[in-house]
């Protein structure tokens, strides 16, 4: 099991989206917690070039940017896909 954090940018920005995909970010971290690792979860993609371990989750047109220290899942940023890129 995994427990999710969030960086205070993330959480902010998490305030500002719409009720809506607000929820299904949430659902999808719920979702996410009770997997053993973040690549069991079909919509994550582990983020290449990068040194420590970097993971995607796609929620519709969102991008919820996240690092994995030890059972924890860190989010670093949540951004629309227009500018996830």
């Amino acid at each position: 099991m995994l427990s999710v954090e969030l960086h205070p940018s993330a959480r902010k920005e998490l305030g500002k989206i719409p009720t809506r995909d607000h929820d299904r970010i949430l659902a999808q971290l719920s979702a996410l917690e009770h997997c053993e690792h973040p690549l069991q979860h079909h919509r994550v993609i582990k983020l290449s070039g990068r040194k420590t371990d970097d993971y995607r989750l796609r929620v519709g047109n969102w991008r919820v940017k996240f690092t994995l220290r030890g059972s924890v899942i860190y989010i670093t940023e949540i951004e629309n896909r227009q500018a996830g890129y």
